[in-house]
C-alpha cells in the first residue's frame, strides 16, 4: 500500500485572510487606545490648569478687593459690573492687566483649546443683612469631543479691615 504525500508548500487563503483579520483587530485596538489616552492626558492637562487658572482669578478679585480704599468701594464695583449672583447676570471676570472686574466671561488658552473663566459673588450669603462677607464661586470650563468639563472653587471674602 502506497501513501500519497500531498504538496502543502506555502500559505493558503484562509490562513491568509485569518491573519489579516487579526491584524486589522490589533491596530484597531492600539490606534482606539492611543486616542483614549491623549484624550485622557489631555483632559487631566486641562483640569491642572483650570485649577491655576481658578485659583489665579481668586487671587485676583482678593487683590482688587485689598486695592479698594474701602469695603463699600469693593462692593460698589462688584456691583457696578453685575457680578452678583442675585440681581446681576453673575458672569464677570478679572481684568488681569488693570485688575477691574469686566462683565463678561473671560477666555484663555490652553494647549490649543479655549478655556472660559468666570466668577459671581454673592453679597450676603447667608441672608443675615450682613454685607461684611461674600462668597465667590469661581468656574473654569472648556471642551473635549462636544463635552462640557468645568473646575470650580469657592471662597469667602471679608471686610477684614472693618472699614
Amino acid at each position: 500500500m502506497s501513501i500519497k504525500r500531498l504538496n502543502n508548500k506555502g500559505i493558503g487563503l484562509v490562513e491568509v485572510i485569518a491573519a489579516l483579520g487579526i491584524t486589522l483587530m490589533t491596530i484597531t485596538a492600539l490606534v482606539s487606545l492611543a486616542l483614549y489616552t491623549m484624550r485622557t492626558s489631555l483632559q487631566s492637562k486641562l483640569t491642572l490648569e483650570g485649577s491655576k487658572i481658578a485659583t489665579r482669578e481668586i487671587e485676583l478679585v482678593r487683590a482688587y478687593r485689598d486695592r479698594s480704599v474701602t469695603w463699600a468701594d469693593f462692593l460698589t464695583g462688584i456691583t457696578s459690573t453685575n457680578c452678583e449672583v442675585n440681581p446681576g447676570s453673575g458672569l464677570c471676570h478679572m481684568d488681569d492687566v488693570n485688575l477691574i472686574p469686566v462683565a463678561a466671561a473671560g477666555l484663555d488658552t490652553v494647549d490649543n483649546q479655549s478655556v472660559t473663566r468666570s466668577f459671581t459673588v454673592d453679597i450676603d450669603p447667608y441672608g443675615t443683612g450682613d454685607t461684611n462677607i461674600v462668597y465667590i464661586t469661581v468656574t473654569v470650563s472648556w471642551e473635549i469631543v462636544g463635552r462640557t468639563h468645568q473646575t470650580n472653587l469657592y471662597t469667602y471674602l471679608t471686610n477684614w479691615r472693618n472699614e
